[in-house]
């Protein structure tokens, strides 16, 4: 194998664990999301909110972790710019995560209704936030960061909230927030068999999907037009634009339909098919500049470990992600997709 097939080979599985990551952290941060308003005088209902997504939630993080150790082993220079570089934003990340699991497991340890209220906006608002700087975080990159020689982040916290990072920011919390509301339709009604909750849940996810595809379409224009960074990429980036938002209109459609597994599918297609879309705009670059100065870019080829570091992690890469897989289908036989 040669160092260049090691480097493009690591950038497309690290982007493929973290878009797996996108699709299932992604439903239950979207569960979060809509915790509060989908349920906002019915306690029986937030409190089966988190038991559904209780059993992996937090097995669900696994795939960012692994994503995040992936980029350090595989990228050294890109992870340490990075990390950098959002340092301010990774830091209400981790305090929002920290709230999140705490909500998650003490909500219900106490039956004060004040309690469970507080847990319930930390909740909800954590997963907002950790979603929405995850968007911004994602955007930054895609629109390139001011980078010094070294690779250093020369920029400020303002610079990271400009207007395309908020755009973006807010696709990510609609196209979750539309995704968990799907996943509770899907639950409610295969486990509990409450159609009335789930009519309720599928209307929020259409209601949902109104902005999301608006801001999906608009931010996906952008970032082909603007920041494609290899123009002979631009046909293949496109194609998956135009598949994402058909595969968008599928998901409305089964939800409309109610087919709820069907939208699912769809909606989780759309996160997989936004992934491809954000690596063909960058490739070959990790950490693009937004100055002139095109030494000061980092790609997968000048920022990566030696061949036989990407060589023995790949190997090791192929032993352990079938079992990492086939545990993950397993769980989720086990807890989604089988009636208790």
């Amino acid at each position: 194998m040669t160092l260049e097939f090691l480097q493009i080979s690591w950038f497309l599985l690290i982007g493929l664990l973290l878009s797996v990551y996108a699709v299932l952290d992604g439903f239950d941060l979207g569960v979060g999301i809509v915790h509060f308003i989908s349920n906002k005088n019915r306690e029986e209902e937030r409190s089966r909110n988190i038991k559904l997504i209780a059993p992996f939630w937090d097995g669900n993080e696994v795939w960012l972790l692994t994503g995040a150790g992936a980029l350090f082993a595989a990228f050294p220079a890109a992870y340490a710019t990075i990390f950098s570089a959002f340092y301010i934003p990774l830091m209400f990340v981790i305090f929002s995560l920290i709230f999140r699991a705490v909500s998650i497991e003490f909500r219900d340890k106490y039956s004060n209704s004040n309690w469970k209220k507080f847990f319930d906006y930390a909740f909800s608002y954590s997963s907002m936030l950790v979603t929405f700087l995850f968007g911004v975080a994602m955007a930054n990159i895609i629109r390139g960061l001011p980078l010094d020689s070294l690779g250093n982040y020369t920029g400020d916290i303002f610079f990271l909230l400009n207007p395309y990072a908020l755009l973006v920011g807010i696709t990510v919390v609609f196209m979750f927030a539309n995704h968990g509301a799907l996943y509770l339709s899907y639950r409610n009604d295969m486990e509990y068999s409450e159609t009335e909750k789930a009519i309720r849940i599928r209307g929020l996810a259409a209601l949902l999907w109104i902005p999301f595809n608006v801001c999906y379409f608009i931010s996906g224009a952008i970032t082909i037009i603007n920041f494609q960074r290899d123009r002979e990429l631009i046909i293949i980036s496109m194609l998956f634009f135009v598949l994402s938002v058909v595969a968008m209109f599928l998901n409305r459609y089964y939800n409309y339909k109610k087919k709820d597994l069907y939208a699912l599918a769809f909606s989780s297609l759309t996160i997989l098919l936004t992934w491809a879309l954000i690596l063909s705009t960058l490739f070959p670059y990790i950490v693009p500049t937004s100055s002139s100065n095109v030494f000061n870019v980092i790609s997968i080829f000048n920022s990566s470990s030696s061949k036989n570091t990407l060589s023995i992690m790949l190997y090791l890469a192929m032993i352990g992600m079938p079992v990492v897989i086939f545990y993950t289908i397993y769980i989720y036989r086990v807890f989604v997709f089988r009636k208790h």
